[in-house]
């Protein structure tokens, strides 16, 4: 009788010392393989980093530091063109990576962090068909807090190739132009950087 009652109140002990929310669970998109689609342009997704855990396998070297709490978006098969993605969230300083999806890894392409209730942004040139995986979390040592993720898509204007070069009338003239969502080739020539 004894035996069993120093059992119980290690039991009891033990169920004092967890966290006294049951309810912890982490987001569904906390791991790679279970990333949240972002299915079309634009999209604005409300994503949190709560409970979010570091995968073993996370990336966790990058020119923007280290990172906590992470969650995971995909773009499958993307479009030609220019992705802009931002991240901010009241209370949250936002880590934001961009990786391309290799054969048998995945490359980091871009990265932005802020300070807390900041805004990370980056703009990532698509190749069309190709896969991206996007990472959020948040700088080591910050809150944990919901956040907001805006994506858009800028399509390569029509003069993005040589060949479609846009004529200009009499000299002088002047002409609108954009190059968000424009693309380089490797005909496109070097020499001033």
């Amino acid at each position: 009788g004894h035996h069993l009652s120093l059992v119980a109140a290690a039991a009891i002990v033990l169920l004092l010392l967890l966290p006294s929310s049951a309810s912890a669970a982490p987001p569904v998109n906390d791991n790679r393989a279970a990333a949240e689609p972002i299915p079309a342009f634009p999209a604005t997704i409300q994503g949190s980093t709560v409970d979010a855990t570091v995968e073993r396998l996370d990336p966790q070297v990058s020119e923007c530091g280290s990172v906590e709490s992470t969650v995971w978006y995909r773009i499958d098969q993307a479009p030609d063109g220019t992705i802009v993605i931002d991240v901010s969230g009241v209370g949250l300083a936002p880590v934001l990576r961009v990786y391309r999806v290799g054969k048998s890894s995945i490359e980091e392409l871009v990265c932005a962090s802020a300070k807390a209730g900041g805004s990370a942004r980056v703009g990532v040139e698509t190749t069309r068909g190709s896969s991206y995986l996007v990472l959020v979390g948040k700088k080591p040592k910050t809150a944990d807090a919901p956040f907001t993720l805006t994506a858009g898509l800028f399509l390569p204007p029509a003069n993005d190739t040589a060949s479609q070069a846009k004529k200009l009338g009499k000299a002088p003239a002047s002409v609108k132009g954009s190059t968000l969502g424009a693309t380089s080739s490797e005909n496109d020539p070097e020499g001033c950087g």
